[in-house]
């Protein structure tokens, strides 16, 4: 199967989201026009008014609860994010005690450099990345680095397996590393798993469509309405601008703290 580009997270969020409030503000604009060029008569009121009216309260109270879902879903990725991050900072730590384990200081001292370079790779990659190809390329360097690293260490615990196969210490080396090499592609995929596009759209078109309905409905109602639409647009653009920015783990404004595997980054230098 081919994965499809999310080319919507390719743009700056601040620049999607100002892009939507324009297209909020215009859709505003010309809704209040026809509402105030369609208007009835002060007091003529009619039954499709209050239709119309409840059409909108109903549709408003969708907008809200997909912007709930969404943001919901934003907020669970965010936390699954900085539990990974968490997760590999403690399975490198373990891994870099448990080196002391092998028969030779030799190799003790090998895996442990190993180790460190290995987590100045992983900080490179959790680092705040922009869009550019620069920066893609600098990231994907890391992580040609961090596979590298991982073939290294990965051939320096085997030996050491096979040499002392009934040994409990070479079974902690095995599993503690098979953890970091497994953490290693579960960060990559958690913090490439973004909320599908198809609802972000959904929430856009669906934006759209209630500020105009209810642009059209206070033009219809006479002067005075506009400013409470405008509010509107901004309160939904903010709301869907944190969405956006919770779900960019690497270039928002609310990023993945990597402080935990600075600390295993400091504790490993210092027992160098």
């Amino acid at each position: 199967m081919i994965e499809r580009t999310e080319w919507l997270y390719q743009w700056d969020g601040f620049l999607v989201t100002g892009a939507l409030f324009a297209v909020l503000v215009i859709v505003a604009e010309c809704g209040y026009r026809l509402g105030r060029w369609t208007a009835r008569p002060t007091g003529a009121k009619t039954r499709s008014d209050s239709q119309a009216q409840a059409i909108e309260a109903a549709m408003l109270s969708l907008l809200g609860l997909l912007l709930a879902f969404t943001f919901s879903m934003a907020a669970s990725r965010f936390e699954t994010r900085k539990q990974v991050v968490l997760q590999e900072a403690n399975a490198l730590g373990t891994a870099y005690l448990r080196a002391q384990l092998f028969p030779l200081p030799a190799q003790t001292a090998q895996l442990q450099d190993l180790l460190r370079q290995y987590v100045t790779t992983r900080l490179q990659i959790y680092a705040p990345q922009s869009s550019t190809a620069p920066a893609a390329a600098t990231q994907q360097a890391a992580l040609t680095q961090t596979a590298a690293l991982q073939q290294q260490m990965w051939a320096l615990t085997a030996a050491n397996s096979r040499q002392n196969p009934n040994a409990v210490s070479a079974s902690l080396l095995v599993t503690t590393l098979n953890e970091v090499i497994d953490l290693s592609e579960t960060q990559v995929t958690t913090f490439a798993n973004h909320v599908p596009e198809d609802i972000l759209l959904v929430l856009f078109t669906l934006s759209i469509i209630v500020i105009a309905m209810v642009a059209y409905l206070n033009g219809q109602s006479g002067e005075g309405k506009k400013r409470f639409t405008l509010i509107l647009a901004a309160t939904i653009s903010i709301a869907i601008f944190l969405v956006l920015d919770l779900d960019r783990p690497q270039s928002g404004l609310i990023q993945v703290g990597f402080g935990s595997l600075e600390r295993v980054q400091a504790m490993m230098n210092a027992g160098s």
